[in-house]
């Protein structure tokens, strides 16, 4: 699909894919050079990330006129906002390409959302595969209802998507150490599997499975190792490939409780940092 992305480019619009030396592109991943008529891509990117932008370029240039439709239409305040609105699309649409929905919907049914055989298969990366999960909701044609999550090595969840799942959490402070995400940067590339409950808001306590491995950033834009989380509910996870030998039993869930940066518990043996914070004495001012 590399070759056709690259030729459509050629063809249409009259743009060829140029890989560049990390000297040349300092701190850029990709650029378009209108000028040179060339996608400009950084030789750090591996070669998902490369057909990912080849993708995201087509996507943008043929959906031009859809993609103002679309941020138009969203009544986007500020001008941040509607930026920030163009750039989902665009990653919207670069997936769509890369996984086409029919076609990568079977697949997963097929092979029990294998997440190896997946990212094989369309020649993809991992988090690109996660994300594409998070988007199967088609009226008649849904796959299940995934959410995921990315979190930084110091432990911090940087982006959220709910999917189908239903998933409700706060990015502030939603840090539970004895889930396995945080293991994660111990096991680098390894798959991780692991059944939880944990309550959101007010609401009752509910039963996830989720997934987790670790994905090396491209060495530009500080973009470092972080942790993906797939979650779906555990009664959806039966017949999931990476939920073989894990009991999906709710009594065998690792109860994860509230956030710590929400929690009260004083006999908590985990040191997080926002309960120690919360337990220093606060400085005085003017002393």
């Amino acid at each position: 699909i590399s070759a056709a992305l690259g030729e459509r480019l050629r063809e249409k619009h009259q743009l060829q894919v140029r890989i560049l030396p990390a000297e040349v592109m300092p701190g850029q991943v990709h650029r378009l050079d209108l000028h040179a008529r060339q996608l400009q891509l950084s030789e750090m990117l591996p070669g998902a990330a490369r057909r990912f932008q080849i993708a995201r370029q087509v996507g943008q240039l043929e959906m031009r006129d859809g993609i103002e439709t679309l941020v138009a239409g969203a009544n986007l305040a500020s001008a941040d906002a509607r930026d920030a609105f163009r750039e989902h699309i665009a990653d919207y649409l670069a997936g769509a390409l890369l996984l086409p929905y029919r076609r990568f919907l079977r697949a997963c049914e097929a092979t029990g959302y294998d997440l190896a055989v997946l990212q094989r298969r369309f020649a993809v990366s991992f988090d690109q595969v996660a994300q594409r999960l998070t988007t199967l909701g088609r009226v008649g044609e849904r796959g299940l209802p995934f959410f995921m999550a990315v979190i930084d090595r110091a432990g911090r969840m940087t982006s959220f998507t709910a999917g189908g799942s239903g998933a409700i959490y706060l990015l502030e402070g939603a840090r539970w150490p004895a889930w396995v995400p945080f293991a994660a940067f111990e096991r680098p590339g390894t798959v991780l599997t692991q059944a939880v409950s944990f309550a959101e808001g007010e609401a009752a306590a509910r039963h996830w499975f989720t997934i987790t491995r670790t994905v090396d950033g491209d060495g530009v834009m500080c973009a470092g190792r972080r942790a993906v989380v797939l979650g779906i509910e555990a009664r959806f996870a039966g017949d999931l490939a990476h939920a073989r030998g894990v009991s999906l039993d709710r009594l065998d869930a690792v109860p994860l409780g509230v956030p710590c940066g929400r929690c009260g518990r004083a006999e908590c043996l985990t040191p997080a940092p926002a309960r120690i914070a919360s337990a220093l004495p606060r400085p005085r001012i003017g002393v």
